[in-house]
């Protein structure tokens, strides 16, 4: 082949797609590939807003159930309440189990304090509170 058939041969190919890319029936593949395009788009958006509504109305559903649940105590507490404020006797053994957790927690406190300290001594370590003692000796001379 000479070099005038390559560039004629190329210039007909070329000019048939180029006619094949006019070609009404292509441009109406086209817009209607173009179309499906968009309608996909719509039903993918359309499920995001789905499944987006979807995870608020569960967020809101757990809400209404937290909330459900402090409503729930809080009526079986002033309905304890209400019945301990009827019997004295009642009000007494309530008053006495509020000073046994209080002196619960005391004892805690006193037991955690105790253990950090024998912890301490046994490696050696000074607490906080020994730490400032020694301080504050040694500011006082």
């Amino acid at each position: 082949m000479e070099v005038r058939e390559v560039i004629e041969k190329e210039f007909l190919d070329n000019y048939k797609e180029m006619k094949r890319m006019v070609d009404p029936l292509v441009f109406g593949n086209l817009k209607s590939e173009t179309e499906m395009l968009v309608k996909d788009a719509r039903i993918i958006l359309h499920k995001e807003r789905v499944i987006e509504e979807g995870r608020e109305v569960i967020e809101e559903t757990k809400r209404n159930e937290e909330a459900e649940e402090i409503l729930k105590k809080e009526i079986v507490r002033d309905k304890r309440r209400e019945i301990i404020e009827k019997d004295e006797e009642l009000q007494r053994m309530e008053k006495e189990i509020e000073e046994l957790k209080a002196e619960g927690q005391r004892a805690k406190k006193l037991r955690d304090m105790k253990k950090e300290e024998l912890e301490c001594e046994k490696y050696g370590y000074k607490t906080e509170s020994k730490i400032l003692e020694e301080l504050e000796f040694v500011r006082n001379k």
